[in-house]
């Protein structure tokens, strides 16, 4: 049995895989649940990815028979890092471009992962990462407009909200929402341009507010980058 644990910035996620198939994953363990979830079930092979760094303090509470892998640039994967100043490079990126890898061998891919910021990655058809973008995501932007301006109240993001917002509160929801969703088209469309026989794949905990409101063809994937952390742990196992 196969865990691979996503450590963000609040809580963390733990995909549980049988060899390639992910068969359960638990969602927003603090530090102390994981660490007892993990030192419960004493998987055969562990890998720990952290975008805040804080690996170690995991770790070292682990039971000392549980052989964990801690994810950097450095550990070695099934693609090759293009990127000029990969030691900067965040580890959830690299997840996403090698599920990317892994759900659409031999083609030129670009992840997009939805949540607290939005990441572009694009790895081609030799398995190449080379780079993206990264902009805010959903609630960034919301909250972005609340503590910036005077006035404007903090609201909660409506897919449903129709372009033309008619109060204050609907215009946010409309220029939020629809302002991504244009952003993530005619990026992914001027990549298709550029890249021939683009697969884009859409991932991260914002993904399904976007399903059926995509006007580009496009996968859902929301947990791609749980995907990613298997595919690099079953790399490192079979190394």
């Amino acid at each position: 049995m196969n865990f691979v644990v996503d450590l963000g910035n609040t809580y963390a996620k733990v995909g549980i895989f049988e060899r390639t198939h992910l068969v359960d994953h638990q969602d927003k363990l603090t530090q102390e649940e994981l660490v007892h979830f993990i030192n419960q079930e004493k998987p055969s092979h562990l890998l720990v990815s952290s975008v805040n760094h804080n690996t170690k303090d995991i770790l070292t509470q682990l039971n000392k028979e549980i052989h964990a892998i801690e994810l950097t640039y450095q550990t070695p994967m099934p693609i090759q890092l293009q990127y000029q100043t990969p030691e900067t490079l965040g580890v959830d990126r690299i997840a996403a471009a090698v599920g990317a890898y892994q759900l659409a061998p031999g083609k030129n891919c670009l992840a997009i992962d939805m949540g607290t910021c939005i990441t572009y990655d694009f790895i081609d058809a030799a398995a190449n990462y080379q780079g993206g973008g990264i902009s805010p995501g959903l609630s960034l932007r919301l909250k972005s407009l609340y503590y910036h301006t005077a006035w404007l109240p903090l609201v909660e993001i409506n897919p449903e909200t129709p372009l033309l917002g008619r109060s204050t509160q609907a215009s946010i929801q409309s220029g939020v929402f629809c302002g991504t969703l244009a952003e993530i088209e005619e990026i992914a469309s001027k990549y298709s341009k550029r890249y021939q026989n683009l697969q884009v794949i859409v991932c991260g905990g914002d993904a399904n507010l976007f399903k059926n409101k995509l006007k580009i063809p496009a996968l859902i994937v929301a947990e791609l980058v749980l995907i990613g952390l298997n595919t690099i742990l079953n790399h490192n196992v079979e190394i």
